[in-house]
C-alpha cells in the first residue's frame, strides 16, 4: 500500500497528539534545548551495520537516567551515519549535569553485512551503548547543546567475516563547543508547518526514520539563495519564491538535504514530494556491482533498505544480499546534489540511493536512481611499495564490488606522479610527505581507474587517505624534548597496521608530537607529559594509539591520536 502525503499527514497528527511516552519528570522542571546525533566511523570488512535504537537516554554521576527521550523505536544504519549523521533526538530536557548517552537497542535487530551483501554472523553481548562525555555535559536553563553519539564499531566488534563477529557495545559521546560549526546530516523529511519568506525559513514537522512513523519535532530550516529547490520530478524552481508559492502549510512533505547549524538546518537541497513522490513504496541504499546498459539493469550490493522493509521481505522473504534494478524513460537518474544525469552515469563501485514505487515482483523497476558517490574511491592495502615515492600497488578486498564484478583481478598500480594530497585520517588529519605510504597500511585512493584488462589496472591518484594503525599497550616511560615527547610503551596488542617494522616490535619507540590529540582521562599534551614518569600519582597508564610507522626510524610510531586510562 502506498504512504500517500494524507497518510504520512494523519500519522504525523497522531504522533503529535499522542502522549508522551516514559517516566519520571515535571512540565515545571527548568530544561535546556538538546539535540542527540549518532556517528560511527567505517569498519574495513563490513558494508553496513543496520540495528533498532530503543531509547535514547541521559544518565548523570550517580546513575539516574532521564525518560525516554526517543518518541518511537528507529532503525539505523550505524555505519552510513559516518558521514552524514543520524538525528536522533531534539527536544528540551532537564538541566543538570550529565555524564553520558544511553543507547538502548534490540539485539535481535542487528543485522551486519558484508562487503558483498551478505548477513554476517554476529553474537550481541549486550542491548546497552553507555557513551560517557569527554567532558561531562552541562545543561543550563533556557539553554541550548548539541551532542554527538560515537559507536564505535572498531572498538566494539571483534572476530571477523569468516568466523563471526562478537558486538560488545562501546562508544563515548562529546559536546560540541561551537554549535555554530556546520555537522552534515542524513536528509529529512516533515511536513511544512509554517513559511517566512521574509527570512527565507520555513518549519517544518520532522520525523526521525525514513518510513514517516517516529517524530523528531519541530525543525527550522534555513533556505539559503544557494538551496537547490526542486519538485518530486526534479524540475527546479526559478527562486525561492516559486518554491514558497508552491508550499502549502500542513500539507507539503518536503525532503531536505543539509547541514546542522546551531540546531537550524542549513539547507543544501529542498525537494518537495508531490503524490506520486510520497507513495514511493521502498527505498534501497547499496553499491553498484554490475551495469547492463543493454538491458536497462544494473545490480547493487544492499547496504540497508530505508524505506518499505517489510515490502521487501514479503515479496522476496529476506533483506537480499544484492538486488537487481530495472530502469525504463521515466526513471529518474540523478547526483547527491540534485543534478539530473542518465543511466549512462553509472559505474561499478558507485554508492546508490533507489527508490520503487511497487516492489512486488520481479522486474523490480526503479522511479529514481540517486547517485550519493562517484565510484573513484579504491580502499585496500598497500602490497608492494619498492617503488615509492613514484608509485606502490594496491590490494583490493576479496568482496570489493570492482572483484566481485570481475573488473579488477590482480592489485592495482598506483601512480603518484600527479602529486596527490596525502593525509593521515586521526587527530588533526596531518598531511604527510608521500614517502610516508608504506607495504601492509590501509589506504583509500582517489582517481580515475585506467587499463586494458582487469588484471593491469592503473590509478593515477589525486588524493590518499591513509588509514591509522592502532595498538593498545601502557607506558613504561618517556623523555620530554622540545619536538615532541618520547615514549616508551609495552605494547600488548596491534589492531590495525602502522605500516614499516613496527607491527613486530613488543616495545617500539613512540614519538608523540604536540599536535596529538588527547581523549580519555588525560586531554591535554602538557599532562600527558608530566604523568608519564610520575610513577607515585600515575602508576598505571594504558594507552591506545593510532599513528603511522616513522618510513625514517625503524620501530617508530608518530602517535597523533591517543586514547588514556589511568587505573
Amino acid at each position: 500500500m502506498k504512504n500517500s502525503l494524507l497518510a504520512k499527514l494523519a500519522t504525523l497528527l497522531l504522533l503529535i497528539w499522542a502522549p508522551a511516552c516514559g517516566g519520571g519528570g515535571s512540565s515545571s522542571q527548568a530544561s535546556a534545548n538538546l539535540d542527540v546525533l549518532l556517528t560511527d566511523a567505517p569498519t574495513d570488512e563490513l558494508l553496513s551495520f543496520n540495528v533498532t535504537i530503543e531509547s535514547v537516554r541521559l544518565y548523570d554521576a550517580d546513575g539516574e537516567r532521564t525518560e525516554n527521550l526517543l518518541s518511537g523505536t528507529v532503525r539505523v544504519d550505524v555505519l552510513g551515519a559516518a558521514t552524514q549523521l543520524a538525528w536522533l533526538v531534539s527536544k528540551p530536557v532537564p538541566t543538570g549535569t550529565w555524564q553520558g548517552v544511553e543507547l538502548g537497542f534490540d539485539p535481535l535487530s542487528v543485522d551486519a553485512r558484508l562487503l558483498d551483501g551478505s548477513q554476517a554472523s554476529v553474537t550481541v553481548l549486550g542491548d546497552l551503548l553507555e557513551a560517557d562525555f569527554v567532558i561531562p555535559l552541562v545543561l543550563t536553563a533556557d539553554g541550548y547543546q548539541r551532542c554527538i553519539v560515537d559507536f564505535d564499531l572498531n572498538e566494539s566488534l571483534t572476530g571477523d567475516g569468516a568466523s563471526g563477529f562478537v558486538l560488545d557495545p562501546i562508544g563515548s559521546s562529546f559536546a560540541e563547543e561551537d554549535a555554530s560549526d556546520p555537522i552534515d546530516i542524513d536528509d529529512i523529511t516533515g511536513i511544512v508547518r509554517s513559511i517566512d519568506t521574509v527570512n527565507h525559513r520555513i518549519t517544518i514537522d520532522a520525523w526521525v526514520d525514513d518510513d514517516c512513523g517516529v517524530l523528531l519535532g519541530s525543525l527550522e530550516v534555513s533556505v539559503p539563495v544557494s538551496a537547490l529547490l526542486q519538485n518530486d520530478s526534479g524540475e527546479v524552481f526559478a527562486d525561492r519564491s516559486s518554491f514558497y508559492a508552491a508550499l502549502s502549510a500542513h500539507t507539503s512533505v518536503v525532503e531536505v538535504h543539509g547541514a546542522m547549524v546551531n540546531g537550524y538546518i542549513e539547507a543544501s537541497r529542498i525537494e518537495i514530494e508531490d503524490e506520486a513522490g510520497a507513495g514511493d513504496d521502498v527505498r534501497m541504499r547499496g553499491v553498484v556491482i554490475g551495469v547492463d546498459a543493454l538491458g536497462s539493469s544494473f545490480t547493487m550490493v544492499v547496504a540497508e533498505v530505508k524505506e518499505g522493509s517489510a515490502l521487501v521481505e514479503s515479496a522476496l522473504e529476506s533483506i537480499p544480499a544484492t538486488q537487481t534494478v530495472h530502469w525504463d524513460a521515466e526513471t529518474m537518474f540523478m547526483v547527491d546534489d540534485g543534478e539530473r544525469v542518465n543511466a549512462s552515469a553509472l559505474s561499478v563501485g558507485m554508492e546508490v540511493d533507489v527508490r520503487f514505487l511497487q516492489f512486488q515482483s520481479a522486474p523490480f523497476l526503479a522511479s529514481r536512481v540517486e547517485i550519493e558517490s562517484e565510484g573513484n574511491e579504491y580502499e585496500g592495502t598497500v602490497s608492494d611499495d619498492a617503488g615509492m615515492p613514484l608509485s606502490f600497488d594496491l590490494d583490493l578486498p576479496p568482496l570489493a564490488p570492482l572483484i566481485q564484478s570481475g573488473d579488477v583481478s590482480g592489485p592495482i598500480h598506483v601512480s603518484l606522479l600527479s602529486q596527490p594530497d596525502v593525509w593521515l585520517d586521526a587527530g588533526v588529519n596531518p598531511a604527510l610527505p608521500a614517502f610516508w605510504i608504506q607495504a601492509g597500511q590501509r589506504v583509500e585512493v582517489r582517481g580515475q581507474l585506467t587499463g586494458s584488462t582487469p588484471s593491469s589496472r592503473e590509478l593515477p591518484a589525486t588524493e590518499i587517505r591513509i588509514k591509522p594503525g592502532e595498538a593498545e599497550g601502557s607506558v613504561i616511560g618517556g623523555i620530554d624534548t622540545l619536538a615532541g615527547l618520547e615514549l616508551y610503551a609495552l605494547v600488548e596488542e596491534f589492531d590495525d597496521p602502522f605500516g614499516g617494522s613496527v607491527d613486530r616490535s613488543a616495545t617500539p619507540e613512540v614519538f608523540v608530537p604536540v599536535n596529538c590529540v588527547f581523549t580519555g582521562d588525560i586531554t591535554d599534551y602538557a599532562t600527558f607529559a608530566s604523568a608519564m614518569n610520575d610513577v607515585e600519582n600515575y602508576p598505571v597508564i594504558d594507552i591506545e594509539i593510532k599513528g603511522i610507522a616513522d618510513p625514517e626510524a625503524p620501530e617508530r610510531i608518530v602517535a597523533y591520536e591517543i586514547e588514556v586510562e589511568l587505573d
